[in-house]
């Protein structure tokens, strides 16, 4: 695979996303030299049934399953070209009007500090079934060099916002959350805590719903604050970024939190989210002008409200900002990180850097993913 010399040529891209929140994936198709967002055409989405689901969550069990985890894996492939089928379709376009699929994975496992991150899902079975060149393995050579292998989405947010006045943060609430502060060609970026995860779980377990809907159940609840100050102390919280979590890092605390009522436990649960995303701010070089938030999260409308009246943030949907696009002024913050993945699959096949000391920690500026011929 050949670097080409610059002026780079652009590249149209399908970036696939699933995130820790195992409700199913993201696809979008984005036009870019690596450098310059020059066209973001259709996305789509595909999400997976209960019987998956609860198959990735038992990979989470601490007893391993090699059955299990290879047939998840090769059914991840089959998902996600599914997927790409549709999305073509919906585009009026065919396999050979793509040149990379970037391809994130499912995220089972994430403890960057003993080496380990595992992101499932076949890409040489994918790029066969789709007949598109894959990249994916995007984190292992950030945590190979020292790094944190996540969030690696900053140098996209930085491209959206490029045009914007700053500082400003985009804040990204997917199964866990974290921000990007951008400031000039500085970016910040790190895990600030929890997201949907542990709330989507509780959620599940308790009332058998996917997710609480707009915050509707939690805002009936009453927050515990002497818990929540407990959960706050967490020695996460204390550590300079950057630094990453595991969707599961929190969950020793659910012993606790289930001891309140359903309704106090999800609004503590939600303060949590809150409170950590807040308590962020204490590592920034300066006060954001906006938190620009995308991601599934953004929908809860009483976590954007307890951010907004509780803790003074001047959040904005994403949505609702006229970003540096070429041919649509705004964008759909559902598919941010799809996006972004396109995006760094293109930048991966130039070798251009996807991370650096300021973004994951690692030692310095590295490329990544593995390339996938079909």
């Amino acid at each position: 695979m050949s670097v080409m010399s610059s002026p780079r040529k652009s590249l149209t891209a399908i970036g696939m996303m699933t995130g820790t929140s195992f409700d199913g994936i993201d696809a979008s198709i984005i036009q870019t030299d690596g450098s310059n967002i020059e066209k973001i055409g259709v996305n789509k989405s595909l999400y997976y049934d209960d019987k998956f689901r609860k198959k990735i969550r038992l990979l989470l069990s601490k007893k391993l399953d090699p059955e299990l985890l290879l047939s998840v894996h090769n059914e991840l492939a089959t998902l996600h070209a599914n997927l790409v089928k549709d999305l073509l379709l919906d585009g009026n376009l065919g396999s050979h009007n793509i040149d990379i699929i970037g391809f994130h994975g499912q995220t089972i496992y994430h403890d960057p500090n003993k080496g380990h991150s595992l992101q499932i899902g076949n890409a040489a079975l994918l790029a066969q079934m789709t007949q598109i060149n894959v990249i994916s393995d995007f984190r292992s050579k950030d945590i190979a060099n020292k790094g944190q292998g996540a969030p690696l989405v900053p140098i996209f947010h930085k491209a959206l916002c490029k045009k914007l006045d700053k500082p400003v943060v985009v804040l990204n609430i997917g199964g866990v959350s974290n921000i990007t502060y951008i400031e000039d060609d500085y970016m910040l970026a790190f895990d600030t805590g929890p997201g949907g995860a542990m709330l989507d779980d509780f959620i599940y377990k308790h009332i058998s719903k996917k997710f609480d809907d707009r915050g509707v159940f939690a805002s009936q609840g009453t927050p515990d604050k002497g818990l929540l100050k407990i959960l706050l102390q967490n020695d996460y919280f204390k550590l300079h970024p950057p630094k990453s979590l595991d969707r599961n890092a929190f969950h020793s605390a659910m012993r606790e939190i289930s001891k309140l009522s359903p309704k106090d436990a999800a609004a503590t649960l939600t303060y949590f989210i809150a409170s950590s995303i807040h308590d962020a701010l204490k590592f920034l070089p300066k006060t954001p002008k906006h938190w620009f938030v995308c991601g599934g999260g953004r929908h809860n409308e009483f976590l954007l409200e307890i951010m907004k009246k509780e803790y003074n943030l001047n959040v904005i949907l994403i949505d609702k900002i006229e970003l540096s696009l070429p041919n649509k002024k705004f964008v759909n913050g559902d598919f941010i990180e799809s996006q972004a993945f396109g995006f760094l699959a293109v930048r991966s096949f130039y070798n251009l850097p996807i991370t650096w000391p300021s973004t994951t920690g690692v030692l310095s500026e590295v490329s990544g993913g593995a390339f996938y011929r079909f």
